[in-house]
C-alpha cells in the first residue's frame, strides 16, 4: 500500500483504507470465523474517529 504524510490517499472507489487489524476483524466475520462483535464495533468506531481527525487536519 502507498502511504502519504501530506494527503489522504483513497482507493479507486473512493473508500479509505482500513487499518490492518480492522480489516482482519471484518474478514473473519465475512468468512464465518470466530470474532468478537464488541471488539469489532469498538475498533470500527475508533478507526472512523482516527480518519475523521486526519481529514479535519488536512482541511
Amino acid at each position: 500500500m502507498i502511504y502519504s504524510t501530506d494527503r489522504i490517499l483513497t482507493a479507486h472507489a473512493g473508500s479509505l483504507p482500513r487499518p490492518d487489524d480492522l480489516r482482519e476483524m471484518v474478514l473473519a466475520k465475512a468468512r464465518g470465523e470466530h470474532y468478537d462483535q464488541a471488539a469489532l464495533d469498538a475498533r470500527l468506531k475508533s478507526a472512523v474517529a482516527e480518519i475523521v481527525k486526519r481529514q479535519v487536519a488536512c482541511g
